[in-house]
C-alpha cells in the first residue's frame, strides 16, 4: 500500500500519524519489513527523530531543485509499500501540483489528512480533500484527528469537524458533511506523553510497546532489593512508559489499524 500524508496547514500532526500509526500498520502489512518513509519539508526533519526504529526506513527530499515529478514516480514505481509525509503550507500545494502535472496520484492507494480542533483546521481540511478528490476519484481517504483527548467526548472537542451530532447546542452540521459519505472515514490519534517520550528514545511507540515487560520487573525486583536508588528510580520510570506505551497501542493504533483495514481501497 502507498499512502499520502497532508494537510496545507502546519502542526496538525501529519508526522505523528505518519511514524506512530502508518508506519506500524504497513509494517505489518509487509510481514515485518521495515517501510520506506520519504519527507518532502524543507524546514522539519521529523522522521530522523527516529533513528533508533528498526520498521521505519526514512529520507528526506527537499523541494528546492528536485525533479518532482520524476521523483514521485521512480517512488512510486519502487516501492509496494510506501508513506509520503508532505510538509505543510507551500510544500503541500506544490508536491499536488507534481502529482497532478505526473499523473501519480494514480500510484497511491490512500491519502490521510490530519487535522486538529478547531475551525481553521476543519476548513483546510476539507479544502486538500476537494484538491485531492479532484485529482483522483479512486484513491481512498481517511481524516486523521489529531491529540484527541481521551479526557472528553470527541464529539465536542471537534465540534467544528462533526458538528452538533450529540444536539446539545445548536444543531449545527460539522465541515464534515462537505465530504462524501463514502469519504468520511475517520480514525482517532489520542494525545499522550509516550509520542513525547518515544521521540527521546528514537523509536516508535509501537516498537517500545513490544518490549518485555517481564524483563523490567526482574530487574526492577533486583535493583529494589539491593536498594540502589539511581537504578530503581530509572527503572520505575521506564515500567511506567512501558505500561504506557502498551495501553496506548491497544486504545489507540489496534483501533486505527482496523480503520485503516475496513477502508475500501
Amino acid at each position: 500500500m502507498r499512502i499520502l500524508v497532508g494537510n496545507t496547514k502546519g502542526g496538525v500532526g501529519k508526522s505523528t500519524v505518519s511514524v506512530q500509526v502508518l508506519a506500524p500498520f504497513l509494517y505489518e502489512l509487509a510481514g515485518g519489513v521495515s517501510v520506506p518513509l520519504v519527507e518532502f519539508d524543507d524546514e522539519n526533519k521529523d522522521a530522523e527523530t527516529f533513528s533508533h526504529s528498526t520498521l521505519i526506513d526514512a529520507s528526506q527530499i527537499s523541494l528546492v531543485g528536485t525533479d518532482l515529478v520524476g521523483t514521485l514516480s521512480d517512488l512510486v514505481l519502487s516501492n509496494e509499500h510506501l508513506i509520503v509525509d508532505i510538509g505543510g503550507n507551500k510544500t503541500t500545494s506544490v508536491l499536488l501540483d507534481a502529482l497532478e502535472n505526473g499523473g501519480m496520484m494514480e500510484g497511491f492507494d490512500l491519502f490521510v489528512i490530519p487535522l486538529m480542533d478547531g475551525e481553521q483546521d476543519a476548513v483546510n481540511a476539507v479544502r486538500v480533500y476537494k484538491r485531492v478528490r479532484s485529482l483522483s476519484s479512486s484513491i481512498a481517504i481517511v481524516f486523521a484527528l489529531s491529540k484527541v483527548d481521551k479526557n472528553m467526548a470527541f464529539e465536542m472537542q471537534f465540534f467544528d469537524w462533526v458538528g452538533d451530532v450529540k444536539g446539545r447546542i445548536n444543531g449545527v452540521p460539522g465541515l464534515i458533511e462537505e465530504v462524501d459519505e463514502a469519504d468520511k472515514n475517520m480514525m482517532l490519534i489520542h494525545s499522550s506523553d509516550v509520542i513525547k517520550y518515544s521521540r527521546i528514545f528514537g523509536n516508535t511507540v509501537y516498537e517500545i510497546a513490544a518490549k518485555p515487560l517481564e524483563d523490567i520487573k526482574i530487574q526492577l525486583s533486583q535493583a529494589i532489593k539491593n536498594k540502589e536508588e539511581t537504578v530503581t528510580r530509572k527503572l520505575s520510570y521506564k515500567m511506567d512508559i512501558l505500561r504506557k506505551s502498551i495501553r496506548y497501542k491497544q486504545e489507540t493504533l489496534e483501533p486505527c489499524f482496523k480503520a485503516l483495514e475496513g477502508i475500501k481501497l
